[in-house]
């Protein structure tokens, strides 16, 4: 692998048919994924237009949550150290449960957001990297705007094409947690019914949302991570 990425973020959102949701159904899953080592969460909550279920968390910016609204269920570990075969290990469970117990009889699809960190390896400061090295901008590029970027960065779209069915979103920026970090995030949208008793193929939207990041969008930024000649002068 090119760079070793800190995954920050797995979300996933599974549509199916519109349904009134019953608050007391949601909470009997609840009940079941309580003390499950692999998909537990200690807190129910009534929300708008359905339920969450969530799990504490010593870092207040993380979420670890699961939330069931009308049309959908968002399953989301923000945050919290979760790996890839964790959250899809999760994934399966809490969708299979919710399936069965709300008779959902189809999901009609699936939309994932994944997230990570990366450090440049020529740059030390993450605008100066996507500025110089991949903008190629010169010591005036940004002249016009008149002060210095707090964040830079860029933002692809990849449609539906004869070979694929889904859409990628990706956006490449800095992080302005952490000056040294580019920021990337990957939204797939993937359309195709999944019937509930084949919810683990829901799983392969995530891993291909994932593999599109660590490897495409990382070969991307890997041809610019280098020092360059701009204007004359050794960057």
């Amino acid at each position: 692998m090119l760079y070793d990425p800190r995954t920050i973020a797995f979300v996933t959102e599974a549509y199916f048919p519109p349904m009134q949701q019953d608050g007391l159904r949601v909470q009997q899953v609840h009940h079941e994924l309580f003390g499950s080592t692999r998909a537990g969460y200690r807190n129910f909550n009534l929300v708008a237009g359905g339920a969450m279920l969530s799990n504490p968390h010593i870092n207040g910016a993380a979420n670890s949550s699961v939330t069931v609204l009308q049309d959908r269920v968002r399953i989301a570990e923000e945050l919290t150290d979760t790996s890839l075969d964790d959250f899809l290990a999760r994934q399966e469970i809490v969708l299979r449960l919710l399936a069965q117990k709300l008779e959902i009889p189809v999901f009609v699809a699936c939309q994932v957001a994944i997230r990570s960190l990366v450090s440049s390896r020529q740059y030390r400061d993450a605008r100066e990297f996507l500025a110089r090295g991949v903008l190629r901008f010169g010591d005036d590029g940004l002249a016009p705007f008149g002060r210095a970027p707090h964040t830079l960065g860029l933002r692809f779209v990849f449609p539906q094409s004869a070979d694929e069915r889904n859409v990628y979103q990706v956006r490449i920026e800095s992080y302005t947690g952490d000056v040294r970090s580019v920021f990337l995030e990957n939204v797939g949208m993937f359309p195709g019914v999944v019937l509930a008793g084949d919810v683990e193929k829901l799983g392969e939207p995530v891993r291909q949302t994932y593999n599109f990041l660590t490897e495409r969008v990382l070969e991307f930024l890997a041809r610019f991570d280098q020092r360059t000649s701009i204007d004359g002068l050794e960057r």
